[in-house]
């Protein structure tokens, strides 16, 4: 897919924290164990990205990131909603 329009948002004004750098550092890892996990966010319905990790008999669900659900509307820092085009033979 290539971006068509949208402004990228000045370093002083990104939502991205450290935190964040370091969930997607996670899930670029060999090891990660992603999985989806069906849920609840703020009590309604929603789906997880997570990461699995097992110690002894011990199952452990790191919730990574909330899925974007429908009814969402995404705006850059401007107020403007990104659009995206994807052209012939340039599929991602």
């Amino acid at each position: 897919m290539t971006r068509t329009t949208t402004t990228p948002a000045s370093a002083a004004v990104s939502h991205i924290k450290p935190s964040h750098t370091l969930t997607l550092d996670k899930l670029i890892n060999p090891d990660a164990r992603p999985a989806l996990f069906s849920c609840f966010a703020d009590g309604k319905p929603a789906v997880a990205l997570v990461n699995v990790t097992y110690e002894g008999d011990t199952t452990f669900i790191e919730p990574l990131f909330l899925a974007i659900e429908p009814n969402v509307v995404l705006t850059d820092h401007n107020g403007a909603t990104p659009t995206w085009s994807q052209s012939p033979g340039k599929e991602g």
